[in-house]
């Protein structure tokens, strides 16, 4: 995450940081990268494995400094109450994760990987939990979402769209962005 993060800000590709193969001016732009998100409220745990783990360090946080936004990367890698499904598991780490924000005020992003339809039972529990939705989709030179059965010619890599599925006071749709995948970032398409 730290790569990805730093390659974002920075606008160095993330293999290059990974490798340490860092051209001619880069160094500079990672001290200005370094300043800028030193300089942000930011708490990166990798330590917090288990629901239980993320919960007390969100809350220890919030009530020493007050959490504004919590990211989980990756929800279905974390290890939930021994139940016997993971199904069951999965729906419970979701839930508690939307009474953590409800509790603290906060928000919560939950990063995951759902099923095409988002139809299992592990996929629904997660979306019935979430009062924003979003889902992001390959782009088709055409604007259109691109499939791993359309022709590969066809993907354009430099664009994303971005399915808002559930908005709690608004309306469905899409927006097609920009998609910079060395550095992995999202922007505006002019």
């Amino acid at each position: 995450m730290l790569f990805r993060s730093t390659a974002r800000e920075s606008g160095i590709w993330v293999n290059r940081l990974k490798r340490r193969q860092l051209a001619h001016g880069d160094e500079a732009r990672l001290a200005a990268c370094y300043n800028r998100v030193g300089s942000m409220p930011l708490h990166i745990r990798d330590d917090c494995h288990t629901i239980t783990e993320i919960l007390t360090a969100a809350r220890a946080l919030h009530a020493r400094k007050g959490l504004r936004v919590l990211v989980v990367d990756y929800l279905q890698i974390i290890r939930g109450p021994d139940k016997e499904l993971r199904e069951q598991q999965v729906a419970s780490i979701s839930r508690d994760l939307r009474l953590l924000a409800i509790e603290t005020q906060c928000v919560v992003i939950a990063l995951c990987q759902l099923n095409k339809l988002g139809e299992a039972r592990e996929s629904q529990a997660i979306t019935m939990d979430a009062t924003h939705f979003l889902a992001i989709h390959r782009a088709s030179k055409e604007g259109k979402r691109w499939a791993p059965t359309d022709d590969q010619d066809d993907e354009d890599s430099t664009k994303r769209i971005v399915e808002v599925r559930k908005l709690r006071d608004g309306q469905p749709g899409e927006i097609e962005m920009g998609f910079d995948g060395a550095c992995s970032r999202f922007m505006e398409l002019r």
